[in-house]
Parts: structure tokens; C-alpha cells; sequence
């Protein structure tokens, strides 16, 4: 199935994908930062974490702040 889908997308249609202004935060910032970018522009699964020289230092994704914020499995209640 994949070889079916990527024979009609080349490299150059991928610009489409790229996020003009990516959510990020500071390293030295609080978790809420990140969560507050999520939640109010419901599109963003992921913000870009940026060190003191605006380097890519980190990535928090929604999934991974919601095991941290719910760490107990609701089928099994055990803890993740």
C-alpha cells in the first residue's frame, strides 16, 4: 500500500507539509507554555523545544504530555 501511495507524491510536493511557523518554546520554559500552544490551536500535535541559542534542543508531543498527565492505563489501571 505504501509503494501505491508514494508513487504519485514526489519530493518536491512535500513543501505542502511543512508548517510555515512551527509552535515552540524555550528549554528554560514552564510545561504550560507547550500545553497552552496545544490547546489553543488544536492542530499542533507537537511543539519544538529551542535552546538558548535557538537550536532544536527537544520535541514534546501531545501523546507523550498525556501519559505524563494520566499515567494510569484505563483498561488495565495499571500504571504506565
Amino acid at each position: 500500500m505504501t509503494e501505491a501511495l508514494s508513487k504519485n507524491i514526489t519530493v518536491g510536493d512535500s513543501y505542502k507539509l511543512i508548517v510555515e511557523k512551527p509552535a515552540t518554546v524555550k528549554s528554560d520554559q514552564l510545561i504550560d507554555e507547550a500545553l497552552k500552544i496545544m490547546i489553543e490551536d488544536t492542530k499542533t500535535t507537537s511543539v519544538y523545544v529551542l535552546d538558548d541559542k535557538d537550536r532544536l534542543a527537544g520535541v514534546i508531543r501531545w501523546n507523550t504530555v498525556a501519559q505524563y498527565l494520566f499515567p494510569y492505563s484505563t483498561q488495565e489501571g495499571k500504571q504506565l
